[in-house]
Order: structure tokens, then C-alpha cells, then sequence
């Protein structure tokens, strides 16, 4: 695209997120100072709409975002300025005052839900350093075996689960040597994004693993901190009671939650939009986190889940105000 086409979908992007209604070639020519007349605008709009970045709902003659426009945003436009934002909301010097860890992130959630209205999620998981040691495969029947994982700290954790096909017990020795030599010393936040080749068993391994990162996941000891759910009720697209319902259900489980935002980014926010997201509802919406690894208190994921018409500056600058903060965190405590 060029860059009117592409300034043209920045407007009906932001004109969205204001205003949560269709946005016609008239008011992005009355608003937005492109020099040029509202019939090229108009073609313009056409163009994006082709391309599948916006989209008109029913027969409103204005146009809404796609999920592509929104990750369009995120990758390019966003980079180029959070100006708007540029004053820090978290003052560093009042969240370092000395109280109980836990009171700080809860401190910070709240500021943050009442800072981009929508809902911040606080993961904090004491062991969740906690590595893995050994792996060891037994086989209990036909297609059955039992997983035994022994943790760095010397928790246990076992389970079964049945192969798609009959291992013999000679392979599940081979097995149970190539997931210790894989997973040893990996973090139980880690596990899941742990890639294992092995062609003749490539699905069962597959399988294990991800057992392997839910149980350990599972067996954490987690304290999980959600302020501001009921801020997205006020929004037009949470107004269904269905969607409302499941949403609420979500915020209730703190397995899915973990699911959701223990997985550590690569030293940087994630962001995922809509289909992005794996689970229910929150296909629909965008969630942006962010993990810490606090040494020995831990590690900390924490994340604010919106719409898709999220405010993407605002949020944005906020999470990089926290992890400002949890850095001189992790320097100071």
C-alpha cells in the first residue's frame, strides 16, 4: 500500500476505536486533511476493502476493520509514534515503596484497568522456575502409559495418557532418554514451546509435551490478580449476555488463564489479536502480555485483554510503563 491508502486506514482504524461505528469516505474527508476529494477517498476505502483489511456490516455504507487491519496497525503503524502518550502514568517512585509484592502488581493492575478500561490479568507463579529434571515413560497397557516428571525442586508429577498407537517398551525407553536430554533444565513455563523431533513418534511426543507443560502448569503455585472484568461490559461489543457469560467463566479459571498468558514472550510484548487467541470468546477480542522472571520470587505474567477495537496506543503505552516498573523492580528487590 501506499502511504494515503495506508493513512486512510489509520483513520477509519482510529475513527473505530472511538467511536465503535461504521466509518463512511465523507467522514474521513471532513476530518482528516489528505487533500483530496472524498470520491478518491472513497476509492481508496474500495481498494482496502478488496485487499480485506475493512469490511461493510449489513447495508451501513460505512466500513469497519478486519482483524488484518488490525494487525497491519499493530506492525507498522504503531511503531511510529506512542507521542500521544508520552507523559509515564505509573510514577516508578510510588509502586517501590515497601510492601508485600503481591500489593505492588496489585496496585499496578488496578491502575492500569482504570487507566485503558478494559480488564488487566496478574499471573504470578512462585515456582514457576521450577525446571524439569527427568521424564520417565512406563507402559501400563496396550495404548496406555504413565508419565512420571521429576521436578528440580523434587516434586513429582505424574499421569497417564493413551498413544494413538501401541509403543513397544524398548521405544519408551528411547523416549523417556530424548525427553530428559530435551527438557532438562527447561522451565516449567517453557515446556510447551519446546519443539522435539523424532519422526516415527513425532505425534505422541507432541502429545507429551504438551501433557507434560499442563500438568506442570497445573501443579504450579499461582496466585491470579483480574481487575477491571466488568469494564468491558460498558463496551457495545460485550452487551450480548452470552458473550458476557463466557467471558466471566474465563476470568473464573485460572487454568485457562494460565493457558492464556503464562507463555513468556520473547523478551518483548506479545499481542494477539482475535483468531490469534486460542481459547472461546477471546477469539473475538485482543490480549496483550507480557512475562517477567523475578528470580527467586518467581515469574510474573501480566496482561490486559480488550476488544479488537482496543485503543492500541493507550494500551500499549501502558504495558511498556509496566515493564519500566518491573524492571527497576527486578533491580531493586
Amino acid at each position: 500500500m501506499n502511504l494515503r491508502t495506508t493513512a486512510i486506514l489509520k483513520a477509519v482504524i482510529e475513527e473505530y476505536v472511538k467511536n465503535a461505528e461504521p466509518v463512511g469516505s465523507k467522514t474521513v474527508a471532513s476530518k482528516y486533511n489528505f487533500g483530496v476529494s472524498p470520491a478518491t477517498i472513497r476509492n481508496e476505502m474500495a481498494l482496502l476493502e478488496q485487499l480485506g483489511f475493512i469490511a461493510s456490516p449489513h447495508t451501513s455504507a460505512g466500513r469497519i476493520p478486519m482483524e488484518k487491519a488490525y494487525r497491519f496497525y499493530v506492525n507498522t503503524i504503531i511503531d511510529e509514534s506512542l507521542s500521544d502518550f508520552e507523559e509515564e502514568f505509573l510514577q516508578l517512585s510510588s509502586y517501590l515503596e515497601p510492601e508485600s509484592f503481591r500489593r505492588i502488581i496489585e496496585k499496578v493492575s488496578r491502575e492500569v484497568s482504570s487507566y485503558t478500561h478494559y480488564a488487566s490479568i496478574a499471573i504470578i507463579a512462585a515456582d514457576g522456575r521450577d525446571a524439569v529434571e527427568l521424564v520417565h515413560l512406563i507402559r501400563v497397557s496396550n495404548r496406555e502409559i504413565l508419565c512420571v516428571v521429576l521436578m528440580e525442586s523434587k516434586k513429582t508429577i505424574s499421569f497417564s495418557t493413551e498413544t494413538t498407537i501401541a509403543i513397544p517398551k524398548e521405544d519408551l525407553e528411547k523416549l523417556s532418554q530424548l525427553l530428559t536430554e530435551k527438557l532438562k533444565g527447561i522451565k516449567s513455563f517453557n515446556i510447551e514451546d519446546t519443539e522435539i523431533e523424532y519422526a516415527e513418534y513425532s505425534e505422541e511426543i507432541k502429545k507429551i509435551v504438551g501433557s507434560i507443560a499442563v500438568q506442570a502448569a497445573e501443579n504450579c503455585d499461582m496466585d491470579i490478580i483480574v481487575e477491571g472484568a466488568s469494564n468491558l461490559f460498558d463496551l457495545p461489543e460485550f452487551h450480548d449476555h452470552n458473550k458476557a457469560r463466557e467471558i466471566i467463566r474465563i476470568f473464573n479459571e485460572q487454568q485457562v488463564l494460565c493457558k492464556m498468558f503464562r507463555k513468556p514472550g520473547k523478551n518483548e510484548i506479545t499481542i494477539k489479536i482475535g483468531s490469534e487467541n486460542e481459547i472461546g470468546e477471546f477469539k473475538g477480542m485482543t490480549t496483550m502480555y507480557r512475562t517477567f522472571d523475578f528470580n527467586t520470587r518467581g515469574m510474573i505474567s501480566f496482561g490486559v485483554a480488550g476488544p479488537l477495537r482496543m485503543n492500541y496506543r493507550k494500551v500499549l503505552a501502558s504495558m511498556r510503563d509496566v515493564d519500566k516498573l518491573m524492571h527497576e523492580m527486578l533491580r531493586i528487590l
